[in-house]
């Protein structure tokens, strides 16, 4: 017989790739689905916090980020996006597609930092686009901008949106307590302070309890069409609405709690006060005068 060593053939060496195609994965397919359906799972605050690191790795390609930009713009959850340190897949393409989002006015939190492969006259023309969005909270990396007054112009920009009303839901609070990393942090009414932690005094609070974000049919509240002003003081006493030119905060259930027995407590130490004044009053009327009293005869003590 043969030595095994002539029957030995050459072995075909694989050539599939590991992993296959990024674009097919199932984990990303799943997630662009999400995503586009505005889902409230897996999501932080249900889904109106997107920190995209968390589900795609830094090294993700253009295409991938296209698509994810696509999908935002079919996302009614959103409000504050995490899109920073994509230097592989985020060029001057990547940010004309998120701008386009962001003219959509639902997002008004963004963080598009360590993006190095956008071009400074990407940065330009999304600085003068930012008066037509919503965003008024964000930070860009500063070393895009070496030599130029863009970030200056950039944070007069998103001052004067915080100014304005310009998302069509109010801005929820457990979105404001997730929102960091910016220039300038959002900051929480005065109200609420006491109950939770305030993210831009670094103060900590009282954990927010869990908010179902899902109504009777299944989608998210945020795709109901926004009701008028006073059809939202009617039906949702949480909803804060402030001076003109503020926004309006959605309170949680313990938030709203506290307030009401706050004020409860207010009253209570008022009324005891005009009770208290009013027992001095009719005291000091049923004293005697100092006129009426007799003065003593000499001699005595």
């Amino acid at each position: 017989p043969a030595s095994a060593a002539e029957d030995i053939t050459p072995m075909r060496r694989s050539t599939r790739v590991p992993g296959g195609c990024p674009l097919k994965n199932p984990v990303f397919v799943e997630f662009l689905d999400k995503v586009k359906n505005s889902s409230t799972e897996d999501f932080d605050c249900g889904g109106k916090v997107l920190r995209l690191k968390r589900y795609i790795p830094p090294g993700a390609s253009p295409q991938m980020l296209n698509l994810l930009i696509d999908a935002l713009a079919h996302n009614l959850h959103v409000e504050v996006l995490y899109i920073q340190n994509f230097e592989h897949g985020f060029f001057d393409e990547q940010l004309e597609r998120l701008t386009e989002v962001l003219k959509l006015r639902r997002i008004w939190g963004l963080n598009v930092g360590e993006n190095f492969g956008v071009s400074l006259e990407g940065w330009e023309d999304f600085c003068a686009a930012l008066p037509l969005t919503a965003v008024t909270h964000m930070y860009a990396s500063e070393h895009h901008f070496r030599g130029t007054d863009l970030k200056i112009r950039m944070r007069e920009a998103i001052r004067n949106n915080r100014g304005k009303n310009l998302t069509p839901h109010p801005h929820s609070l457990d979105a404001i307590l997730e929102c960091g990393n910016m220039w300038y942090n959002p900051k929480l009414p005065a109200w609420a302070r006491g109950v939770v932690g305030d993210p831009a005094s670094g103060k900590s609070g009282d954990v927010l309890p869990k908010v179902d974000y899902s109504n009777g049919r299944g989608d998210g509240r945020h795709c109901q069409p926004p009701p008028s002003s006073s059809e939202r003081r009617q039906c949702d006493a949480r909803l804060l609405t402030r001076s003109p030119g503020k926004r309006s905060v959605l309170r949680t259930e313990k938030a709203l709690t506290f307030q009401q027995e706050h004020q409860e407590r207010q009253r209570r130490m008022h009324w005891h006060d005009i009770q208290r004044r009013r027992m001095h009053k009719r005291a000091a009327a049923l004293a005697p005068s100092p006129k009426t009293l007799k003065k003593k005869p000499d001699g005595m003590p």
